[in-house]
């Protein structure tokens, strides 16, 4: 899904290590949905995992607009500015990518 809708949304993550990135994700869904507390791997802590769900929710958006038929152009600018704005939140992007 990220590969195919996400790019443009998840760029720094992938670029950064995706691989590590998507293991991360990964763990963070088991450790919540499992409740898994004591887990070794890698998993997104409180800010990171509110910057996810934002993100994830704008990955939901921009599938469910590909569906509906909506050009990308419509909507590309408002788009990039929010996740430009969700990149500098809090420096959790930052912070992230310096632990991958």
């Amino acid at each position: 899904m990220i590969e195919e809708y996400g790019k443009d949304i998840f760029e720094k993550e992938m670029e950064a290590n995706g691989e590590e990135f998507l293991s991360t994700m990964i763990n963070s869904r088991v450790r919540i949905m499992h409740i898994k507390r004591n887990q070794k791997n890698k998993y997104f802590n409180g800010n990171e995992s509110v910057l996810y769900i934002l993100k994830l929710s704008l990955l939901y958006r921009r599938i469910l607009l590909d569906i509906l038929g909506i050009e990308k152009q419509m909507y590309a600018d408002k788009l990039q500015k929010c996740v430009t704005r969700l990149n500098r939140w809090n420096d959790t992007l930052d912070k992230l990518l310096l632990r991958l």
